[in-house]
């Protein structure tokens, strides 16, 4: 877990983090074979930080230009949406080849028992609009100006790259990273870390101020989500939140006038 958050804080460690994990896990999954009673427990441990770790990796491998040619923001298979289903498939694929070792249970990927949680889900895409109306004017201190244009169809391959965003990112933190974290330091600690690993991977080199305040504030939402998915039980709920923020998201990336 300490490797993991140092490396959430340090960009340039993020790819020699990734390979620590690695080996960190093959040991823990040797151990586990020919010593079983050391390894088994190690090897959840280990797990837990793998895929988010992944993602922080992820970050420092050059993908395409956050601001393409804005023939390319009706594309399905524009370069953001497409780069971000790339690394959804990497991330989930990783994942899903560890849930024998952390168990698919932790990972809260199952419908909340209560339909009103369910029907809450569904209304999640009304934040889209405060979201595209508010989220310019919002982001400007931050990351400069920001003037974005919304032709009817950038909103497919919008949609493609928030569901691929919230499915690695709510699968990783509040899935991986908190449920089987849990197993491993406790459901309190792992809670707080998930939140502060995805606050400061979203601190990029495109901050052009208050990036403590950003940190602070995607921690906080981290901690809520870690929140509402624990006591919903699933995933649901933060995964259509997430989907909802991330569509003016696709508009920053790649119908970004300025």
């Amino acid at each position: 877990m300490f490797l993991l958050v140092a490396s959430a804080a340090a960009r340039e460690a993020r790819l020699v983090v990734m390979l620590l994990l690695l080996a960190g896990l093959v040991a823990a999954l040797l151990a586990d074979r020919f010593m079983p009673a050391a390894g088994g427990q190690q090897a959840v441990s280990w797990a837990a930080v793998v895929p988010a770790g992944l993602i922080l990796a992820w970050s420092t491998v050059p993908g395409p230009a956050a601001l393409p040619d804005l023939g390319s923001c009706t594309d399905p298979l524009s370069p953001p949406a497409a780069w971000r289903a790339l690394e959804a498939t990497a991330v989930l694929g990783v994942t899903a080849a560890l849930s024998p070792i952390g168990g698919v249970e932790p990972l809260l990927l199952r419908r909340p028992r209560d339909q009103r949680v369910v029907a809450f889900a569904a209304l999640a895409p009304i934040v889209t609009i405060p979201a595209v109306v508010l989220g310019p004017a919002a982001a400007g201190p931050f990351f400069g100006e920001v003037r974005m244009v919304f032709p009817p169809e950038s909103f497919v391959p919008a949609i493609i790259l928030a569901l691929s965003n919230a499915a690695l990112e709510e699968v990783s933190y509040r899935g991986a990273l908190m449920g089987w974290g849990a197993r491993a330091i406790g459901a309190g600690p792992a809670l707080v870390v998930q939140a502060v690993v995805f606050g400061f991977a979203h601190w990029g080199p495109d901050v052009q101020a208050g990036a403590w305040l950003i940190f602070a504030g995607l921690t906080v939402a981290g901690l809520v989500l870690g929140v509402v998915a624990r006591r919903t039980g699933s995933l649901l709920v933060p995964f259509a939140i997430h989907v909802a923020v991330d569509i003016p998201l696709y508009h920053a990336l790649a119908c970004r006038l300025t």
